[in-house]
């Protein structure tokens, strides 16, 4: 796929993606040697091999859930809306206004118990739009952690494999 990702900021459009299967080989190329690039790599495990593919940023799916101090944007990249291109991937990002909750209320995904809870792991990765942003995750329930809350900053990953998190 050639001349992608050019967006003027994350906050203001969604991402491109590009699907690459199981056992593929791929390269990343800057065409403008001048210009910087931002890419995040997301992988599952998988068993089953699709065709890869472009996810331009007009096919994301968006949508404006909750309401009051916990309302956000959420897009959908890689959902519902690639059913039969891959397997056990999900991905999306969240837009979220200066002050508000992001994910109340809170919730697991440990559990098959549609529609309510599906078991999936989660892995959030952190942008803030200026450089002294900061959050904070809550993570509590788990099997494997203690009950816990971390001040996050700009380019942080936190890893969810169970329990609850707002």
């Amino acid at each position: 796929f050639n001349g992608i990702g050019h967006i003027k900021s994350i906050f203001e459009e969604p991402s491109p993606v590009v699907y690459v299967p199981l056992n593929s080989k791929y390269s990343i190329k800057l065409n403008d040697q001048s210009k910087e690039a931002e890419v995040a790599i997301c992988m599952s495990v998988a068993s089953k091999r699709f065709q890869p593919f472009l996810m331009e940023p007009s096919g994301v799916k968006i949508l404006r859930i909750g309401r009051d101090q916990w309302s956000r944007e959420m897009r959908i990249i890689l959902g519902d809306n690639v059913n039969g291109k891959v397997e056990k991937l999900i991905l999306g990002e969240t837009i979220t206004e200066a002050g508000k909750w992001s994910g109340y209320p809170p919730h697991r995904h440990q559990e098959y118990n549609p529609p309510e809870e599906l078991p999936f792991e989660e892995v959030y990765y952190y942008r803030f739009d200026r450089p002294q942003g900061f959050g904070i995750q809550v993570h509590y329930g788990s099997k494997s952690y203690p009950d816990s809350a971390y001040i996050i900053h700009d380019g942080d990953v936190f890893v969810i494999p169970d329990g609850y998190h707002p």
